[in-house]
């Protein structure tokens, strides 16, 4: 579920249409500015995938035990 505080953009998203997991390394003028979690999402019948940021880290273990985690979750 993604909320706003003003209730704006609220998303409600079910793990079956669960399409999988992508990291996103950002960069500004050549310089890493961190690496984005991403979750996309293709409801039947869709053509297109809705995509959902997680979170947004600068370390990679906390990208790859923040992944790990997530994976846990999903796959139960």
């Amino acid at each position: 579920m993604r909320k706003n505080p003003i209730g704006l953009g609220n998303k409600t998203y079910s793990f079956d249409h669960f399409n999988g997991i992508q990291t996103v390394r950002k960069s500004t003028n050549l310089i890493y500015s961190g690496t984005d979690v991403q979750l996309y999402f293709l409801k039947p019948g869709d053509q297109k995938e809705e995509v959902m940021v997680l979170s947004s880290f600068f370390s990679t273990k906390k990208v790859e035990r923040f992944v790990a985690e997530v994976n846990s979750i999903i796959t139960r």
